[in-house]
């Protein structure tokens, strides 16, 4: 009997050091997503001109937050959303005696640093639903490079320049999301749509966070 006692007596005791060290779990947490960005423009009419379009690229973030309580919390971090790029090319062969190769590659990336405030609705202890609202203040690195090559009378002729250019700016962003919560450890998943210069970036990624 005592030894029942006793076994019962350390259950408890370990469920009530474990419900503690969950209700005790700080409300500073980090976090780290990963997916994919697709950069939401009409690019059809380059297409038709023959011009290649890679218009997704990988996605990734790093973040650290406050839990206010199960309700709202607020987010600083940094998302890199990937590059968008275009390749453009054509020849003219117009004789025997001359023709022309000419090729185009423009890139541009989208980097930079975020805040958000987050409403979360608990469905149970483990289980809620988020949407979050923020701006992001973004860093835009633009590279393009072209050649030329020609071939006249017998002689190639060849020539080509690269030229770079920035552009930056604060725009919001939007999101929803879902997460499951292991004690300190949760995973989420989320779709987040961010404003560049008038153009949208649709960003879907999955995460984890850390409580410490």
């Amino acid at each position: 009997m005592k030894k029942t006692l006793l076994a019962l007596s350390l259950a408890g005791l370990f469920a009530t050091s474990a419900q503690a060290e969950s209700d005790n779990l700080s409300q500073f947490y980090i976090s780290a997503s990963v997916g994919q960005a697709t950069f939401d423009e009409d690019f059809n009419e380059l297409e038709d001109l023959g011009a290649s379009v890679d218009d997704s690229d990988t996605a990734f973030k790093f973040a650290v937050g406050y839990d206010f309580n199960e309700y709202f919390s607020v987010e600083a971090g940094y998302a890199d959303l990937g590059e968008l790029a275009i390749n453009n090319s054509y020849s003219d062969y117009y004789d025997a005696d001359f023709n022309i190769t000419y090729n185009e590659n423009i890139a541009a990336t989208v980097s930079g640093l975020f805040a958000s405030v987050i409403g979360k609705l608990p469905i149970n202890e483990e289980f809620s639903l988020f949407a979050k609202v923020g701006y992001y203040s973004w860093d835009s690195d633009i590279d393009v490079a072209a050649s030329v090559s020609q071939y006249v009378y017998g002689e190639n002729y060849k020539s080509s320049a690269k030229e770079s250019d920035s552009l930056d700016g604060n725009d919001p962003f939007f999101g929803i999301g879902t997460q499951y919560a292991f004690d300190e450890i949760s995973i989420k998943a989320e779709y987040e749509i961010f404003d560049i210069e008038d153009s949208d970036v649709n960003v879907l990624t999955v995460g984890a966070s850390y409580h410490f």
